[in-house]
């Protein structure tokens, strides 16, 4: 059986003569109200019934003031009438009062009897005086509401018979208790978020057109897909440089046709704040903060220190920054600080990485640096960064390696073409699937919650990503970059052909580009012992139309080759996310 349910309930409720869905706190508003407005309705009708009765009660007590000049004008009086006449000129009653006097019965005419009416005239004072301030002050009636309310809760209220038990020891931790497999974290642009299984994207052959991943409403577009594990923390990180967490598994999991859920529900945002890195880590010690006592007593605090794990931080201008993930360890809800960021720049990519590893950094435009991330001062999370790549000198630089490569007579200018593997089956399948990927226009223009792929006009270069050398495979003839341009065109590079530089420097070129295609994505892929490559890649549209290929169909290329046709994108399509499935997940 399930030790813990989740039941969804539908409060739909008249609200004035307006049906509304309500939540916890509108429905517990609405009872408030009601229970407000039925105390003053009944405070309304007893205090009119009171000096209804005050009225008569005072005219009694008139009369027995002078009890025997009553008695004596009664039978002096012709009839009924006219005694009604003579007792209001007499005692300047009303009619009503007349009536009553003349109703009441000879034992009122007692002391005891006199004595009743006068505590009676007391009560009716002190019920008066209660009702009116009811009806006066709000805080005395929501003070009627409680009363009541503990009232009901003595009267009818039963023992709770489970019990909630607060030792953290012999609790179940739900990590425990969850399997942890693979996934895909699929956000969108206007901030709606789901998680998929990479299974539901069969391999194709390179150069299809992919299926739908998200169903897409207005100008809805998909900007982010990450491979994550269910057990991995997830962190997003905004163009204003704080940073949020949440857990892959708390992420609602999805079908290719539903929307999503809006990452609000998990992190509170400022407005005008959207998304523009995302972060899967797998948790582990290392990012939990030592105290002072535990760094004494540590022996292996140099081994502790090359294992220590950094995150890695780029901005569109090329700023980067390495901070410690002990760093953030804790994050509220609310978010935390990760970067001071310049006036115009944003947050492009975030990677975690160790001392002895190596990092590459690409531009829009193809160029890409390399260089030691010892060379990155670790800082604090309040820094700006350092500069990783001067964009400029990239723009120049790229001229003078076309004029070089014009002089050089190699293969690498060979552009292998995309596999001829357009099928009748596969195309009546794309073209079934075409009208869902069809995106309506719409008018609403908001800033949207998660930034995509940057696009740039006039030629304007920016930092299109980076990728994490790890410190085992520098020696090895692998691993290779696989790049992704925007119109769909993408190749593979041996990492050994980018050499060692200088950070802050241009760079050189990695990839070359047809017509006004730039420089989407790009990644690292490894090779196994025996020398295959057993990644995959799923590559999204700014559509919403992906696509899962082998990373051993992508053609090995020279750094000055356009690549192959990977994905076949609509006129108005274009590469806006690009995420690897690692080898120990394919089947």
């Amino acid at each position: 059986t399930k030790l813990q349910v989740k039941v969804n309930v539908n409060v739909t409720a008249l609200v004035g003569l307006t049906p509304k869905v309500l939540g916890l706190v509108e429905m517990m508003q609405e009872f408030l109200d009601f229970r407000i407005d039925v105390i003053r309705k009944r405070a309304t009708y007893s205090l009119e019934k009171d000096r209804a009765r005050m009225h008569i009660v005072e005219a009694l007590l008139t009369v027995l003031e002078d009890t025997d000049a009553v008695i004596k004008l009664i039978r002096k009086s012709k009839d009924g009438k006219e005694a009604m006449e003579k007792l209001r000129e007499m005692k300047g009653l009303t009619i009503v009062q007349s009536e009553a006097v003349l109703q009441m019965p000879l034992r009122r005419l007692t002391s005891l009897e006199s004595g009743k009416l006068v505590e009676e005239r007391d009560q009716l004072l002190s019920s008066i005086k209660r009702n009116q301030n009811l009806l006066d002050n709000t805080s005395a009636v929501i003070d009627v509401v409680c009363e009541e309310a503990l009232e009901v809760k003595k009267k009818h209220g039963i023992p709770r018979r489970t019990t909630i038990e607060t030792d953290v020891s012999s609790s179940i931790q739900l990590e425990h208790e969850i399997p942890n497999n693979d996934s895909l974290i699929i956000m969108s642009s206007r901030g709606y978020i789901k998680r998929t299984r990479p299974e539901t994207f069969k391999v194709r052959r390179r150069g299809t057109r992919g299926r739908s991943m998200s169903k897409l409403k207005g100008s809805d577009s998909i900007a982010k897909v990450m491979h994550a594990k269910d057990l991995d923390r997830v962190f997003l990180f905004t163009d204003k440089g704080n940073v949020f967490t949440m857990r892959a598994f708390d992420i609602p999991e999805a079908s290719t046709t539903a929307q999503g859920t809006p990452f609000t529900r998990f992190i509170d945002i400022d407005k005008g704040e959207s998304i523009t890195a995302i972060l899967s880590l797998e948790p582990s010690d290392s990012m939990e903060k030592k105290t002072v006592k535990e760094l004494k007593e540590g022996e292996d605090d140099d081994d502790d220190d090359d294992e220590e794990t950094f995150l890695v931080m780029v901005t569109l201008n090329g700023v980067m920054k390495k901070v410690s993930t002990k760093e953030f360890a804790s994050i509220k809800r609310n978010g935390k600080r990760a970067i001071a960021l310049d006036e115009g720049d944003k947050l492009k990519q975030v990677l975690v990485a160790r001392n002895g590893d190596s990092v590459l950094v690409g531009a829009t435009d193809g160029m890409l640096i390399r260089f030691d991330v010892d060379s990155v001062r670790t800082l604090r999370r309040m820094s700006r960064g350092v500069r990783a790549i001067n964009l400029k000198k990239a723009s120049k630089a790229k001229d003078v390696e076309e004029q070089e490569e014009e002089e050089e007579d190699g293969d690498d200018d060979f552009i292998i073409q995309a596999e001829d593997d357009d099928d009748e089956d596969e195309d009546e399948d794309n073209d079934d699937n075409e009208g869902e990927n069809e995106i309506v226009d719409s008018a609403n223009d908001d800033e949207p919650l998660v930034a995509s792929v940057e696009h740039f006009k006039g030629g304007e270069t920016k930092v299109a990503g980076m990728a994490i050398i790890q410190k085992s495979e520098i020696d090895r003839e692998g691993p290779w970059v696989v790049f992704v341009s925007e119109k769909g065109r993408g190749k593979r590079v041996k990492v050994s052909d980018f050499k060692t530089q200088l950070r802050g420097g241009a760079g050189i070129r990695g990839i070359k580009f047809k017509g006004e295609d730039s420089l989407a994505a790009f990644a690292l892929i490894g090779k196994t012992d025996d020398d295959s490559i057993e990644e995959a890649i799923i590559v999204g549209s700014q559509l919403g139309v992906a696509n899962r290929f082998q990373c051993a169909s992508i053609p090995e290329m020279g750094r000055y080759a356009k690549g192959g046709t990977l994905m076949k994108l609509k006129k108005e399509d274009t590469i806006n996310s690009f995420a690897v499935i690692p080898a120990a997940t394919e089947e």
